[in-house]
């Protein structure tokens, strides 16, 4: 496991959620299902890719929480790297 999906999983854990198996980094929301409700797959995730990093997002739309996630190195964002597509 390389340094980036363990940084990804540890923003899973900090808002407070177990992380997916598997983690796509696709900019696309996936939706996965918490280990105490495991038919409910009211937990979601996305991230994007961009030479500074991964960022992203994650939450849970049955407990409110939305965290934001980011392995960027640099602080200095073109006007791309601040575009985000519509889901």
């Amino acid at each position: 496991m390389t340094d980036t999906y363990r940084a990804l999983e540890q923003g899973f854990y900090n808002a407070g959620l177990e992380p997916p198996r598997h983690i796509e980094i696709d900019g696309k929301v996936h939706r996965y299902a918490q280990p105490e409700k495991p038919k409910s797959h009211s937990s979601w995730y996305v991230f994007f890719e961009s030479t500074h990093g991964v960022a992203g997002a994650v939450g849970d739309w049955r407990t409110g929480i939305n965290h934001n996630v980011s392995t960027w190195h640099d602080n200095k964002l073109s006007q791309a790297d601040i575009v985000v597509p519509p889901f």
